[in-house]
């Protein structure tokens, strides 16, 4: 049986990768590194010919919500067709639990969307619903940040590790397809200003989190109880404390906790920048040229590396212009984890935007 896997470098995409390639099944990612775009369909139909299985867990690299409602359309119809050419007998698509019950998300209802394109489809299905991922608590805390302030809702939720959701999903991979929606929720509720508060105390993030009923979380007010788990829902097993102890506690131990937190703080300053905009996808946000859309520099959540691709020349000329840019393949990179590495990597962008913007017939030659 073979399983392809969309948006296999993210949270669940890649987790559920490994799970189901230590079990022996054959399975493929497929994701823009691959070569594999959902969007423009460039690639699609060679990875999922002959695939039994098709797991859809990308996600949208934009919360507008005019561009997410027009990627899960798009994205959505695409797998649908070449599912339905290849002969594809079970559709697997990842969702979110409550989707239906915040209706002033944009990004909530363009899933809402997304699932009622499934259900009129051509293919069997299995959609999983997943509550809010202990991995993604950053990005909530960055979209409710305003100086050193989270503000957030304190509407209760079940917060999910990704490897609970892998897990789920691939129970489902293995299961004929039950053309309904299943939900997935970890073991505890919290409020969501709690969660984040204590994530980011662990993370010793210095930003205070403030519960605020007029908060937003995607875009909408929430309710206490909209992302709530239905009825029979699966149970993962990783409560917070657990999560903490094994992620966050692990990288402060390592080192890499700081070069995390100044990883975030430098991407809130670089998305306010006037011609700049940031994407995050899984372990990775990319710094783009807000007009043309070019990527100025890749920056790894995890470790604090930022990577910024150049034609050979201009490497040369930037390893006289500051001493922490290092030459690597394709380019300069800077890591964040030194006591200077932050300021460097700042400097990096906007020399790198201003090229964008000014010389862009320097970087002809840039990958």
């Amino acid at each position: 049986m073979k399983i392809v896997v969309i948006g296999a470098t993210g949270q669940a995409g890649s987790r559920l990768m490994s799970l189901l390639s230590g079990h022996g099944r054959e399975t493929v990612a497929a994701s823009r590194a691959s070569g594999v775009d959902a969007l423009t369909g460039v690639g699609l139909a060679d990875a999922i010919a002959g695939a039994t299985v098709v797991v859809d867990a990308c996600d949208s690299p934009t919360r507008a919500d005019g561009a997410v409602r027009e990627f899960f359309a798009t994205t959505t119809a695409n797998l649908l067709a070449a599912g339905a050419a290849a002969g594809v007998r079970h559709h697997v698509a990842l969702s979110v639990v409550g989707a239906d019950r915040v209706p002033d998300s944009g990004y909530l209802r363009a899933k809402v969307a997304q699932e009622e394109a499934i259900r009129s489809g051509p293919l069997p299905y299995t959609i999983l619903r997943a509550t809010p991922f202990f991995e993604l608590v950053d990005r909530i805390a960055d979209a409710g940040t305003d100086g050193g302030t989270v503000r957030l809702p304190p509407a209760r939720v079940r917060p999910v590790a990704a490897d609970d959701v892998a897990a789920a999903l691939g129970a489902i991979v293995g299961d004929a397809p039950r053309r309904t929606v299943v939900d997935i929720a970890g073991p505890e509720a919290l409020g969501l200003d709690d969660l984040v508060r204590r994530v980011l105390r662990a993370a010793a993030d210095p930003r205070v989190v403030r519960a605020d009923e007029r908060a937003r979380f995607l875009g909408a007010r929430l309710e206490d109880g909209a992302l709530r788990p239905g009825p029979g829902a699966r149970v993962g097993r990783t409560r917070l404390a657990d999560w903490l102890e094994r992620t966050v506690a692990a990288r402060t131990r390592h080192g890499t906790m700081p070069a995390r937190r100044d990883a975030g703080a430098l991407l809130r300053r670089v998305d306010a920048w006037p011609h700049a905009r940031v994407e995050r996808r899984g372990p990775r946000a990319t710094v783009r040229d807000e007009a043309g859309g070019r990527a100025l520099a890749v920056l790894e959540l995890e470790t604090g590396r930022l990577i910024a691709p150049l034609p050979r020349e201009l490497v040369d000329t930037a390893r006289d212009l500051h001493p922490l840019w290092r030459p690597t393949a394709g380019g300069v990179t800077v890591d964040l984890s030194s006591p200077a590495g932050p300021a460097a990597a700042e400097a990096l962008l906007r020399w790198r935007l201003e090229l964008e913007l000014f010389a862009p017939q320097a970087l002809a030659a840039s990958p």
